[in-house]
């Protein structure tokens, strides 16, 4: 039989102790004689080198032209260490250097009673107490620690240096840390989420929570936050029975109100990118405008994202176990008539004798009114449900309709057309401005009258094109409410030129008449009747904005940032704070300086909402809006954008503009 030979007998093989002839030595390269084209690179440089994109077979580098270049790289090398990587290669842990979230008085009772124990243990030690980072546990951002002696074998026994919350019912599994859902109750109201924050934690040396433990709280203080705004709402509800009582009407005597809808996407921002529209969340607020507080009553939500079911590829909203979304993929999101419907609903479900709707407030492409209505009818028949037109919507479709307007020529200042249509858009917006200021300071000299409105308002049209015309002299000081004439003071014209004077004829007299009749006439008065608008649903869209912006998408604690926000434009960011961690068994500590912190904020918050609303914060806003435009006119710049100019197959050829000296090189101009 043939026994195969060992390898180990070859004579090629490598012999223990043998030293190779060039052991030692050392070769010089002369500089500019190594050869660079081939060349051995890190996986980071030759991604960068070689072009990737080309499956040829080969590791190709190309110039700028796209030419292949006489260079040749062989295959790559490791990458090298990042620097996180090099962090990782200490031989030391440094875990005793990162900080902490400590209570101080449980922490100071660890150490006394420790320090007792180790004495009574080893009362000849000199060792001292330290953290035993071994043993530590984290849970959130709350430390379970023990300590240990550097010199004998003493072992502390472990304590939890943070509160826990205090429940109502027992449950299973260990206690909540009451950082860690307070954590929550302020992540409810900001911008940033769980991921943000570690960031954060981490930035500043300290270890975060793991994502899958605040989230896991996220979901059960959501709960939470949905149920304690809900409640606050029903106690508004019923605040606004006391007031018509204070009043001398009867407890179920109708309310005014505003609604609006709030989408994380534009409806009309996804042609072509989808066949449904493009928002998948969607929020409707109701709020009363009975008082001047225009408190939130109502919200409804409606969410078609779900983890599980695009995971899973399940229908939802009807798949088993839980699911984040309420409504269909193919529902139709833009309905806000079923959506005022459902919050409705919800009110009438949770109170006993729920609020009627006498007067709705809401914008021009809205159908609210009709769910509404629907509603109401079931409970409050005999109550006619009024739609009022927003002010502020109204406004901005007059000044579309001056912009549309064909009048003459002569019109407006301008040597060419494209300078006598900025001037017609510039006047739009002042026209519009005059109307809502003459609209109202009648309301507030009348009282609200809408009869004596009527009738004092049809002499001021006349005033207002008389002023325009420049003949601004007896007309204004009889007639209208906001230009004394010219002994006074005059309407500024913000929007246009010093000392400008309109060339009215008398078919643009009577195309201007009725677009001044379209704020100040009879049908306008009685659409806006009350003065109301929907600019504190839009404040409140802003603080969705906030805790829920568009950049970002909460689909399973969408409903609960959005009640947590609304509880917050309700009471404000000290109250609403202390309030949410009390329900949830996190009190703030009463006279510390986190209350003094949050009463600081809450009234810096009612500071700046009071300044805002200050005529002389207007006043300073309206200064600044003239200075811009009389800088325009100063610099005289065309401002024109054309959308897909390099794309055109055929260019008409124009004379070359000549710039300004006051133009930029980033300033579009008309070519």
């Amino acid at each position: 039989m043939h026994c195969r030979k060992s390898y180990k007998s070859r004579k090629t093989q490598f012999k223990v102790g043998h030293v190779p002839l060039n052991k030692g030595t050392k070769y010089d390269f002369l500089p500019g004689k190594v050869d660079t084209k081939y060349s051995r690179l890190t996986l980071d440089k030759f991604t960068d080198v070689v072009d990737t994109t080309l499956d040829d077979g080969c590791f190709s580098t190309h110039d700028v032209h796209g030419s292949p270049t006489d260079t040749h790289t062989l295959r790559p090398t490791s990458s090298r260490p990042k620097l996180v990587d090099k962090y990782m290669e200490e031989e030391i842990n440094q875990e005793l250097s990162t900080y902490r979230l400590f209570h101080p008085q449980k922490t100071a009772n660890l150490f006394n009673s420790s320090y007792k124990e180790h004495i009574d243990m080893s009362p000849n030690c000199c060792g001292t107490l330290e953290f035993d980072e071994s043993r530590e546990k984290q849970w959130g951002l709350c430390w379970i620690e023990q300590l240990k002696c550097s010199t004998c074998h003493y072992l502390s026994s472990a304590m939890k240096l943070y509160e826990e919350v205090v429940e109502d019912q027992v449950t299973r599994g260990r206690k909540a840390a009451a950082p860690n859902v307070a954590l929550q109750v302020g992540l409810s109201h900001s911008m940033i989420g769980n991921t943000a924050l570690r960031n954060i934690l981490l930035a500043t040396n300290i270890p975060a929570p793991s994502r899958s433990t605040m989230q896991r709280t996220a979901n059960k203080v959501g709960k939470k936050l949905q149920e304690v705004n809900e409640e606050d709402m029903k106690k508004r509800r019923v605040y606004l029975r006391e007031i018509h009582e204070l009043r001398g009407l009867a407890p179920d005597h109708p309310i005014r109100a505003e609604a609006d809808c709030r989408y994380n996407n534009g409806l009309f921002s996804g042609g072509g990118k989808t066949p449904f529209q493009p928002a998948t969340q969607k929020v409707l607020t109701l709020l009363e405008n009975s008082t001047s507080s225009k408190m939130i009553i109502g919200i409804h939500t409606a969410n078609k994202l779900c983890q599980k079911g695009r995971l899973e590829g399940k229908k939802c909203p009807q798949h088993e176990g839980h699911c984040s979304a309420n409504i269909a993929p193919d529902d139709v999101i833009g309905d806000e008539a079923a959506s005022i419907e459902a919050c409705v609903q919800n009110i009438v479900d949770k109170d006993m004798d729920p609020l009627a709707i006498g007067y709705l407030t809401t914008d021009g492409d809205s159908k609210t009114v009709e769910g509404l209505k629907k509603v109401q009818k079931k409970h409050r028949p005999e109550i006619d449900i009024i739609n009022l037109r927003d002010t502020r919507h109204f406004s901005e479709s007059q000044k579309r309709e001056i912009e549309k307007v064909d009048f003459s020529n002569d019109m407006f200042p301008g040597k060419t057309k494209a300078d006598r249509t900025t001037m017609q858009r510039r006047f739009a917006l002042d026209l519009k401005n005059r109307c809502t200021g003459e609209f109202s300071a009648a309301y507030v000299q009348h009282a609200g009258d809408i009869n004596r409105m009527r009738r004092s308002l049809s002499y001021t049209i006349d005033a207002i094109i008389q002023c325009y015309r420049g003949n601004c002299g007896t007309s204004c000081r009889r007639y209208s409410y906001v230009c004394g004439g010219a002994i006074t003071k005059c309407w500024d014209k913000s929007y246009l030129p010093k000392g400008i004077k309109l060339n009215i004829s008398d078919s643009d007299e009577d195309k201007l008449r009725n677009c001044i009749l379209h704020r100040l006439g009879k049908d306008g008065l009685e659409k806006t009747r009350f003065n109301t608008n929907t600019q504190k649903t839009e404040a409140v869209n802003r603080s969705y904005q906030r805790s829920n912006p568009k950049i970002v998408t909460y689909s399973l604690n969408f409903p609960a940032r959005v009640h947590s926000a609304a509880h917050l434009c309700n009471n404000g960011i000290g109250d609403s704070t202390i309030a949410k961690c009390e329900a949830l068994g996190t009190p703030i500590s009463r006279a510390s300086r986190v209350a003094r912190a949050l009463r600081s904020e809450q009234i810096r918050q009612n500071y700046i909402a009071k300044y805002q609303k200050s005529p002389k914060f207007k006043s300073r806003r309206s200064h600044l809006r003239r200075g811009r435009y009389w800088a325009h006119d100063a610099k005289k710049e065309t401002q024109n954008y054309e959308k897909g100019l390099l794309d055109k197959t055929v260019v008409k050829k124009a004379a070359k503009p000549v710039m300004s000296k006051h133009m930029s090189d980033h300033t579009y101009y008309k070519r």
